[in-house]
């Protein structure tokens, strides 16, 4: 499953030439510091080349059997595209179903790898087909409900950032520390000592543990599909993957997900995911809270090296990305949902012919 990432990322934005795309030129962004950390914490960006990029906004999408079609999804889409939100968080590929005690597996696309990759494959093709950007979720191993929030922190609320969106789950508090065992006892390559470790402090979210290859044959498969299928944005859970929060994770996040699955797109936290400033940026967050990442918070670590420019400067990049491809710099989205846009959904699906 190993794939180039930078060669996919450029030929997905059209860049593998030297032409120009509105905020990047030549696989690099155009921007100044204080513009690419407007970008990845949500605020719209007016260059003094004349530039412009509107802040993008998200909203919850569809949940199971409404995305297990290419024409059900397809209306979904639509909606979304003539309310003018252009990040759907979907499709919902996990929790997978580990136990049924879970919780929520009715919005998602089942527990057997296989057809869950393939329908959330489907998904995001169809998003993207339809102009508007597929955010697959949640990133991973998000098995129960229970326990599955810290407290502190800023990053999202729904699957958005918490400054721009409310929360709109039922969720309890962890009072202790919890863990989740996902596969067998030793980790491989991911780093954890055990399937059975508890979480790092009292308080926070439990961790899933899970070796190598658990992760690969069952749980990341979806996201390979979804990837491939043009993927702009991936969700990563509020959740720890062994012993480490889902969105400071450098080994899911840069190698896993960015490399070795060839993902172009950001990605941005769950509620209350993302709980520490360089953390989230140096492993792998892309799209975070302007409470955490302040200017002179992230100006501070670039000139410490702590967080180096041209990792700033990819994850600029990966906020554009998805914009980009799906051509939503086309002018055709409406800037406000019309008071008739659900009836020209139903024009839309009835003047064109699916295959």
């Amino acid at each position: 499953m190993k794939v180039h990432s930078l060669s996919l990322l450029g030929a997905l934005a059209g860049l593998a030439s030297a032409s120009s795309q509105g905020l990047i030129s030549n696989g690099e962004t155009t921007l100044n510091t204080t513009e690419k950390i407007k970008l990845i914490t949500g605020s719209s960006v007016n260059t003094t080349d004349g530039e412009s990029f509107t802040a993008l906004e998200f909203l919850d999408g569809s949940m199971g059997f409404q995305d297990y079609y290419y024409v059900s999804a397809f209306t979904v889409a639509t909606e979304f595209y003539l309310k003018s939100i252009p990040v759907v968080n979907g499709p919902t590929s996990q929790p997978l179903g580990r136990t049924l005690w879970g919780g929520r597996l009715v919005e998602t696309f089942g527990s057997d790898p296989y057809l869950n990759g393939i329908a959330t494959g489907l998904g995001s093709k169809v998003y993207k087909d339809v102009g508007v950007i597929a955010s697959a979720k949640h990133s991973i191993l998000n098995e129960q409900e229970t326990n599955r929030t810290s407290s502190g922190g800023g990053g999202g609320a729904g699957g958005g950032p918490s400054f721009s969106l409310s929360s709109n789950s039922s969720m309890s508090s962890a009072n202790a520390s919890r863990s989740s065992s996902s596969g067998v006892s030793g980790m491989g390559s991911m780093g954890a000592s055990s399937s059975s470790s508890s979480s790092s402090s009292s308080g926070a979210s439990y961790s899933s543990n899970a070796d190598d290859k658990t992760l690969h044959e069952t749980y990341l498969w979806s996201f390979y599909e979804a990837v491939h299928s043009g993927l702009g944005a991936v969700m990563c859970a509020m959740t720890q993957v062994n012993n480490t929060l889902s969105c400071e994770y450098s080994s899911l996040l840069m190698k896993l997900l960015k490399t070795e699955l060839g993902f172009p797109g950001f990605v941005f936290p769950d509620t209350n995911a993302q709980q520490h400033t360089l953390a989230s940026a140096a492993n792998g967050l892309d799209y975070g809270s302007a409470s955490l990442w302040t200017t002179s918070t992230i100006e501070g670590h670039l000139k410490t090296i702590n967080l180096t420019k041209a990792r700033l400067n990819d994850m600029a990049i990966r906020n554009l990305i998805g914009y980009y491809h799906v051509n939503l710099d086309n002018g055709t989205q409406p800037s406000t949902a019309e008071e008739d846009a659900y009836n020209w959904n139903m024009v839309l699906l009835t003047s064109i012919s699916l295959v």
